[in-house]
């Protein structure tokens, strides 16, 4: 439990920036902020299915390798 608030299993919610950088993959407009954020979030989801349903982990291990574009919420 963190902030007070139980931990639940279920679907992420949708997210913009990851639905408008995979438009412009399949466009073929894609930046390199967008393959380095998806190359990011894949390994999100492959840390997840490896280690377990733990978002906070696979993210804060994904941050040291493939970290989260910081232009992309610029």
């Amino acid at each position: 439990m963190k902030l007070g608030v139980p931990a639940v299993m279920a679907r992420f919610d949708a997210d913009v920036a990851i639905a408008d950088s995979w438009e412009r993959l399949k466009a073929g407009r894609a930046t390199e902020v967008d393959r380095r954020f998806l190359r990011h979030e894949t390994a999100e989801a492959w840390y997840m299915r490896k280690h377990g349903p733990s978002y906070t982990r696979a993210h804060t291990a994904t941050q040291r390798r493939y970290p989260v574009p910081p232009e992309l919420w610029s």
